[in-house]
């Protein structure tokens, strides 16, 4: 038997492997795992890249519905407004990094129109964009990278509000961000 193999002979057959065939074989599997490492790691980029836009997209989203809701209160007459003359105004009430305006609501219990004041402060550099309302402050964004609004009160009867509102997400292991406005 010949030393050149690392094989044994059963029955005519010869079993086993050279030491090229098994560097050949592992180079092929290495390879081959190479490949599929690349493909599964851009699938999970891919993904986490999905989800910060998701994210970007809700938090806008939801913070644009609150204060598109709190301006239509806002801009809304009471009954007892309406009455009056001259009717009710809108006014919004720029800061540097803030903007106020009144919400009117009618108490359930009295019956009786009570006058709250609504605020939004944006800080830029803390990607924050808090709401205070009743005394009470939440954070609407957390995730904030733009904030724009401008009220034109002569466009309209009621004047024109331009609100731009931009998050950004950065996912764990990616170089990029994955921003939404509106």
């Amino acid at each position: 038997m010949s030393g050149a193999r690392c094989s044994e002979i059963v029955r005519g057959f010869k079993i086993g492997f050279t030491l090229i065939e098994a560097m050949v074989a592992i180079t092929i599997m290495g390879f081959i795992a190479v490949g599929l490492f690349y493909m599964l790691s851009s699938a999970n980029r891919t993904r986490a890249l999905a989800d910060a836009k998701g994210n970007a997209k809700n938090e806008v989203e939801v913070a644009l519905r609150q204060l598109t809701r709190d301006i239509q209160m806002a801009r809304a007459p009471t009954p007892a407004q309406q009455k009056a003359s001259p009717p009710k105004k809108f006014a919004l009430v720029f800061g540097t990094s803030d903007v106020t305006f009144d919400i009117s609501e009618e108490d359930t219990s009295s019956h009786q129109i009570l006058t709250k004041e609504v605020s939004y402060a944006w800080d830029l550099p803390s990607k924050k964009l808090d709401r205070t309302y009743d005394g009470k402050t939440r954070p609407l964004m957390t995730h904030l990278s733009a904030f724009e609004m401008d009220y034109d009160p002569s466009a309209t009867t009621s004047g024109t509000i331009m609100i731009k509102i931009e998050a950004a997400f950065y996912p764990e292991g990616v170089q990029a961000s994955q921003s939404y406005s509106q």
